[in-house]
This record gives structure tokens, C-alpha cells and sequence, in this order.
């Protein structure tokens, strides 16, 4: 295609590109990045990430770590969005909650 794709939008890691035809594809997008560690905890990604799996795992393991980072800062920046009385559940949560399963009429089972 003369030019290149054209770029019709971005999410996160993923490039969405649309030719001159109008086919729609997906690319992903990697940046390799240097990283050192020690012999002996690559030793063990080796082991547990099988032959040429490195990679992946560690790229599993960063997304994991940035995912509990994530959830961790948004339960702190929630703390006291809920006020600590006067809420209809007080007296019985277990009750509270039964009669809210029973109310939905969604709800199976």
C-alpha cells in the first residue's frame, strides 16, 4: 500500500490500522526493553517458564504486578467514599444481603 497504513485509532498496546481497500487489521505493538537480573532468578523463570518462554513470563509477571499496583491505588483513593453508618444493612448484613438476592428478579438460583 503506497504510504504505509493509515492509523484510525490506539488502545493501549494495540494498533488499529485500516488500508487504503478498507480492511480492517490488528497489530500488536512490542517495545523491547534491557533488563538485569540475577543469574540465579533467571535460573529459576527458565525453569518454570520451559524453553524460549522467558519472555512471556516475564511479561506475565510485570502485567500481574501493575494490575495489583492498579487495584491497590484505587482501593486507597476509595477509602471514605463510603460513610462508616446510618446504612440500612447495619443491624444485619446477612439479612441485608439475603433480601437483596430474593429482590432481583435477574438473579438464578
Amino acid at each position: 500500500m503506497p504510504g504505509g497504513p493509515i492509523v484510525v485509532g490506539r488502545r493501549d498496546d494495540v494498533h488499529t490500522t485500516a488500508a487504503v481497500c478498507g480492511i480492517v487489521c490488528v497489530m500488536d505493538v512490542h517495545m523491547r526493553i534491557h533488563l538485569e537480573m540475577d543469574d540465579a532468578l533467571v535460573a529459576e523463570i527458565d525453569e518454570l517458564a520451559g524453553p524460549r518462554g522467558r519472555s512471556a513470563f516475564v511479561r506475565e509477571a510485570v502485567q500481574d504486578a501493575v494490575d495489583r499496583r492498579r487495584r491497590a491505588y484505587r482501593i486507597r483513593r476509595s477509602a471514605g467514599a463510603v460513610r462508616d453508618g446510618g446504612h440500612e444493612w447495619d443491624a444485619d448484613p446477612a439479612d441485608w444481603v439475603q433480601r437483596q438476592r430474593v429482590g432481583d428478579p435477574k438473579r438464578v438460583g
